[in-house]
């Protein structure tokens, strides 16, 4: 958003939290991964964090958007491996419940990122491919989120307007031109 001049100094102050919320998240998990190969993977997102970071933090151009785009999705791969161990690491159905919301809100700012490129005119070649799997998983999980027993009446409520919010979302990206074949 700073590189496209929209809103700079609200976006600036929102990267400067994501991102020192992001380090403590990370330090956070580093400090209680509970096995050696946890460790190992969040070492490594740490290593792929500090050369994410010097970029999200640098002045913003299209080139650092660019590889903003490809160390973003290094980072995703590695993030995702570290979820998946902690879920394989919890005994109970709820370990697996807090993976899937958290693959959510990693959806969510998947999508949004890649509006945001190609706002800027930023496309990769396999873009659209992944902006319709990172659809499809989003809404069959919110299915599965949905219909989960452990759901209280606040959660409920939640997820209830997580799916309005997911309309309107869906609707920017349907007239950014992403389209929407054989999603519903």
């Amino acid at each position: 958003q700073i590189g496209q001049n929209i809103w700079i100094d609200k976006s600036r102050r929102i990267l400067e939290s994501s991102v020192n919320l992001y380090q403590g998240h990370l330090d956070e998990l580093k400090a209680f991964a509970p096995s050696a190969d946890i460790k190992a993977t969040y070492a490594d997102l740490d290593a792929n964090w500090q050369r994410y970071r010097q970029l999200l933090t640098g002045t913003p151009s299209l080139s650092n958007a660019r590889r903003i785009a490809q160390i973003n999705e290094d980072a995703l791969r590695v993030a995702h491996l570290g979820t998946t161990q902690f879920e394989l690491f919890s005994p109970t159905s709820v370990g697996r419940l807090i993976n899937i919301a958290g693959r959510q809100r990693m959806l969510s700012q998947r999508l949004a990122k890649f509006y945001m490129f190609r706002q800027w005119g930023i496309s990769a070649p396999n873009m659209n491919t992944e902006m319709q799997l990172a659809k499809r998983e989003f809404l069959s999980a919110m299915d599965a989120l949905e219909q989960a027993p452990e759901n209280t009446d606040k959660i409920i409520g939640e997820l209830s307007l997580a799916r309005t919010q997911w309309l309107f979302f869906e609707s920017a990206l349907q007239e950014q031109g992403v389209g929407n074949k054989n999603l519903h």
